[in-house]
């Protein structure tokens, strides 16, 4: 009788393990951060400058940022309250630790005068990103919006979420990324790139329409119009949760199996 219980048990125990575990636990991300000829690169001198760098939100970036030059520098990243310098040659170690709250991309620099030019958070020069979170990346294409192959897109994000978006424009005459709805209106050069940041609450639940503005690209107004559109849609309708698969039926059924042994053990003592 007992290894019949002791059987149930393991077969409850089996099933229940995956359904009770907790989510992934956040990564240490280690990145090696390079000032070289006043910029920054990753990994290498010859790499790319004004380079990205993504985690997850929860990680823990972990930066070795070593200056190659025969100056000083600064790493400053203002949205992590960060701003150290170092001497020609020197290596520091700054960790940051991220937030569902840090979702975004946020810029990083050498606020040494004449290191960058500008100001927070569009300078140029010696700057790079710590990019929170995946982004979505939006083209400009024959005067219309793509999401990878799919024209007249619609991005869909959680009321809370922060929809960070890469947009490309691939034509040879500008564009403007504008969405009413969140006061943005953002002009885009031919074959150029540009990165918009939307924070949105639960004030924001709808379906909210964006477009070019330049005279011709779309027609219409409001949130009605047609041609060169695409929309934000904060608070997907939910999904209702799934019917239970065999192994719940299997899990339940192993339950009453122990429950049913139980009682029979407890009748034959008495």
């Amino acid at each position: 009788m007992r290894r019949w219980i002791l059987a149930a048990l393991l077969v409850v125990g089996l099933l229940a393990a995956p359904l009770l575990s907790g989510p992934a636990a956040a990564a240490d991300v280690g990145v090696t951060l390079i000032a070289k000829n006043v910029n920054w690169h990753v990994g290498m001198e010859t790499a790319p400058s004004k380079p990205t760098v993504t985690v997850a939100a929860g990680d823990v970036l972990r930066l070795r940022v070593v200056n190659n030059d025969t100056m000083a520098h600064t790493f400053t990243l203002p949205h992590f309250s960060v701003n150290r310098t170092f001497a020609a040659g020197a290596t520091i170690f700054v960790n940051i630790t991220t937030t569902s709250a840090d979702k975004g991309r946020w810029q990083f620099y050498c606020a040494i005068a004449g290191h960058t030019t500008g100001s927070d958070p569009n300078r140029d020069g010696m700057v790079g990103w710590v990019q929170v979170g995946v982004s979505v990346t939006l083209v400009a294409e024959n005067n219309l919006w793509k999401v990878g192959t799919t024209t007249k897109p619609t991005i869909t994000v959680d009321p809370g979420d922060v929809l960070m978006l890469r947009i490309e424009n691939l034509d040879a005459f500008p564009h403007t990324f504008t969405i009413a709805h969140f006061g943005i209106n953002e002009p885009m050069p031919a074959s150029s790139t540009i990165f918009v940041n939307i924070t949105t609450s639960s004030a924001d639940n709808g379906k909210w329409q964006f477009y070019c503005a330049i005279a011709g690209h779309a027609s219409g107004t409001g949130e009605n119009r047609d041609g060169m559109v695409g929309w934000v849609q904060v608070g997907a309708p939910t999904t209702p949760p799934p019917t239970p698969g065999f192994e719940i039926v299997l899990m339940v059924a192993a339950l009453v199996a122990v429950a049913a042994l139980t009682r029979v053990a407890s009748r034959r003592r008495k």
